[in-house]
């Protein structure tokens, strides 16, 4: 379901789901395939890698968006859509790599962790 994190820009919050979930891996593995000998010998071109993995993170890890700061070229509000997710995510490369670092960071996700262990 992925948590809200706030202010990772001014203006900016994200819900973001964790790295590896089922939906990432199942988008990134459908989209892979036809490559999968290049990616496997490590020989994937890179924009190729990187229009892969921005596809899959706008599928199972950019879930949405709320604030001011998400705007578009024109000054206009930017409303959540999976293709914004992919242009924000394939035009601010600082943005897509804040967002996968943040898919990958345990403490984003301790509180769920934690309110789930004290259900069980």
């Amino acid at each position: 379901d992925g948590q809200w994190v706030t202010g990772i820009r001014e203006g900016m919050d994200v819900l973001v789901a964790r790295f590896g979930n089922e939906r990432y891996r199942k988008s990134f593995q459908r989209r892979i395939k036809p490559y999968r000998q290049q990616f496997d010998r490590d020989a994937l071109p890179e924009e190729k890698l990187i229009e892969i993995t921005v596809e899959a993170m706008a599928d199972g890890i950019l879930l949405n968006w709320r604030g001011d700061g998400f705007v578009d070229r024109s000054g206009e509000a930017m409303s959540y859509t999976r293709e914004a997710a992919v242009t924000l995510l394939n035009d601010l490369p600082e943005f897509r790599d804040e967002v996968l670092g943040i898919s990958r960071e345990f403490e984003t996700f301790r509180k769920h962790v934690d309110e789930e262990a004290a259900k069980n």
